[in-house]
């Protein structure tokens, strides 16, 4: 009765693309504005309050600080470096924020008045990061007022659910994100998947996937940087593509019409040779794929 996956091809894809680029590529902007902006001591706190629920406040900050220091350290991992801020917030500021405000002013959701798994691939960062964090809470809310109200309205338990929109229709609204995800993020995460089909290759024998895999280089915009290759994201990527490959030839004939349109065509038909598998919350070579 609360279903969020869309049982149309397009949607439903279109809803499994968001949900990977909300968990993959928002992480850019979020943890650039979260530890880059003037979010203190609000996260220490936060932190602290999480970590030590029950101990005296001054305690709850100092452990927080702690903790917060090695998130930070995180930071230009992720290709987030003083090179690379402006054509962040560039991106953020004056395509995301403006984009979903568009679509968010027409639709209550991603595909209509229900939400679908793609809508909530999108609350983690934005609701976590970049609407609760002061800085970033008040840009969304100036530049973005729909979105933060979808933020309020994903974040309610008492909301009626609609309908996804008919005759398997994805919002015109959402397209320019998606030609731009096809155009900058759909890379990445193919050169990821290589990466370790290049690593599993040469370590056969071996189950675990180590979490980094040396470097890779992103665009955003015109500027390019270093960051560190997250063999999870094939994990994501591949879930992506099986719901691709899980549809009849008709339906991916339908589906290809789309995908022309938003330059996403040739990257939906990569193939993966060597499967990763999730086992106890770690990334191991899928048991099919070990020698």
């Amino acid at each position: 009765d609360r279903a969020i996956v869309p049982e149309t091809p397009k949607q439903r894809l279109i809803s499994a693309i968001f949900e990977m680029w909300g968990d993959e590529w928002l992480l850019i902007p979020a943890m650039h504005y979260r530890w880059n902006h003037d979010n203190f001591p609000f996260i220490y706190e936060e932190f602290g309050k999480i970590a030590f629920p029950t101990m005296p406040a001054f305690i709850r900050r100092f452990v927080g600080k702690k903790l917060g220091a090695k998130f930070k350290g995180f930071v230009p991992m992720l290709g987030i470096t003083p090179h690379s801020v402006p054509a962040i917030e560039d991106w953020y500021e004056n395509d995301v924020l403006p984009s979903l405000d568009a679509h968010f002013a027409k639709y209550d959701y991603l595909l209509g008045s229900r939400p679908c798994v793609g809508d909530f691939g999108l609350i983690g960062p934005l609701y976590a990061h970049l609407y609760r964090d002061p800085a970033p809470g008040k840009i969304m809310k100036r530049i973005a007022p729909n979105v933060a109200k979808w933020v309020e309205r994903m974040n309610q338990d008492d909301v009626e659910l609609g309908n996804w929109l008919g005759d398997d229709v994805v919002p015109e609204t959402l397209f320019v994100l998606l030609k731009r995800q096809f155009q900058e993020f759909w890379p990445v995460q193919i050169a990821t998947l290589l990466r370790n089909q290049e690593w599993m290759e040469a370590n056969p024998t071996t189950t675990k996937l180590p979490r980094m895999l040396g470097e890779q280089t992103y665009k955003i915009g015109h500027t390019s940087e270093k960051r560190i290759i997250r063999t999870f994201s094939q994990w994501k990527l591949q879930r992506v593509l099986d719901v691709y490959q899980g549809f009849s030839d008709n339906e991916k004939e339908m589906l290809d019409t789309l995908l022309k349109e938003l330059s996403g065509y040739q990257m939906m038909q990569t193939e993966i040779s060597k499967r990763v598998a999730r086992e106890n919350n770690l990334l191991v070579a899928a048991a099919s794929d070990i020698d």
